[in-house]
């Protein structure tokens, strides 16, 4: 996976945070829904250093080197939101929002509520039946690819019936 130029370029910018964070968070660059929760938790003030980036933005080895070896497919990480601590330990889905949310100044307190019984199944299930219905609900962010571009926003499934969506052709010509 290489990053894109462009209008996609907005995604790229969104890189932001310190190369030594203690928390990476990786969303998924084309859905509005992610962009949008993205710039609220960036205006807020964590208290360790947070980078955000897109998934379509990182290459192979980015991702290589985050996951020390082992990332997840990309469908896996467009699925749902994934947060990497500086240890190694990886969240996904509502895990990741409770585990960024951990770390900006006055919300630390209400993350401790996933903790109650309960609780985890429950926002696991919120968090899923949200981020299956994102796009219809928030759209998609446009890629600027042009109109030879298959990316999904353009074009739909990739027809496996897997709910996973084609990844971009221009992303194959520029490897």
């Amino acid at each position: 996976m290489r990053g894109r130029s462009g209008a996609a370029g907005a995604a790229g910018e969104r890189r932001r945070g310190s190369a030594d964070a203690g928390l990476t968070v990786l969303y998924d660059g084309g859905c509005r829904l992610c962009q949008g929760a993205v710039d609220r938790l960036q205006a807020l003030k964590p208290s360790e250093p947070i980078r955000y980036a897109a998934v379509q933005e990182l290459t192979e080895d980015e991702l290589q080197q985050l996951f020390r070896g082992a990332p997840p497919a990309s469908g896996q990480l467009l699925e749902k939101i994934h947060a990497v601590a500086r240890d190694g330990a990886v969240y996904a889905g509502s895990a990741a929002v409770v585990r960024a949310l951990r770390s900006v100044r006055g919300f630390g307190r209400i993350a401790w509520l996933y903790r109650l019984p309960g609780m985890r199944p429950l926002a696991d299930a919120l968090y899923r039946y949200v981020a299956a219905r994102r796009y219809a609900w928030f759209g998609r962010v446009s890629t600027g690819c042009g109109a030879d571009c298959v990316m999904p926003s353009e074009r739909g499934s990739d027809g496996d019936g897997d709910g996973h969506e084609a990844e971009c052709d221009h992303r194959k010509e520029t490897q």
